[in-house]
């Protein structure tokens, strides 16, 4: 079974208490840390599941049977190329080398910025590994537009993206 890391913002009514963390835990959210900055309350999910649908779908249900509703997801697709590295378990070096086509089938994915790179974790485990399950893909545009939005600040770059995306 495969583990996926997420995270959902939560409506909680009252914000971060004992009580909603004990009502979470005991809704199956134990494999989450919960925090909360400022009043809005947050979990970060490590989960284990046959695909990443199912982890999220299965998030989502906890969740609402703690009481409470999710306002956003955010999936952990965009990365650094130090991100690259510790994930791989590679050096900083060894990435950079790859990224510059100085090593290896200079296929390395292109990244989604030239200001800030970053790249879709999704190319980049495939790129290693292969192809990801067609589930991986889950994430919808909207939602990887709205993450782009705030990680990309070059508006050039986001337009060329959003393209990308949906060249409609």
């Amino acid at each position: 079974m495969n583990s996926y890391r997420f995270s959902f913002w939560i409506d909680a009514e009252g914000g971060l208490t004992d009580e909603l963390v004990d009502q979470l835990y005991e809704a199956g959210c134990d494999d989450a840390l919960v925090g909360a900055i400022d009043d809005h309350v947050y979990l970060d999910f490590d989960r284990e599941a046959p695909s990443i649908g199912e982890a999220i779908s299965s998030a989502i249900r906890d969740i609402r049977s703690a009481g409470c509703s999710v306002i956003r997801f955010r999936g952990d697709y965009l990365v650094s190329a130090s991100q690259i590295a510790e994930r791989i378990g590679r050096s900083r070096a060894s990435i950079t080398q790859l990224i510059k086509g100085q090593r290896g089938d200079k296929s390395f994915p292109v990244p989604l910025t030239s200001d800030r790179p970053l790249w879709v974790w999704d190319d980049v485990e495939a790129y290693f590994n292969g192809p990801p399950e067609s589930e991986s893909s889950l994430k919808t545009s909207y939602e990887l537009a709205m993450e782009l939005c705030r990680l990309v600040p070059n508006k050039k770059d986001r337009n060329k993206i959003f393209l990308d995306i949906d060249p409609s």
